[in-house]
């Protein structure tokens, strides 16, 4: 059973980010905001700065 989305007047496939008038969603850099995500859970310190050598686990 495939799972569909109904928003914007159509309907969508959520795996595929198509919907059925053929309209596509763009892929988000899931690792940049997972980075994000990271460093606001985490503080501005967890992660590696080059400049300081020194990986930073919070």
């Amino acid at each position: 059973m495939m799972t569909a989305l109904r928003a914007d007047g159509t309907i969508w496939n959520p795996a595929a980010g198509e919907s059925e008038e053929g309209r596509a969603l763009d892929r988000m850099p899931a690792r940049r905001l997972f980075a994000f995500a990271w460093q606001d859970d985490h503080g501005p310190d967890a992660l590696y700065r080059p400049e300081s050598d020194v990986l930073l686990i919070g």
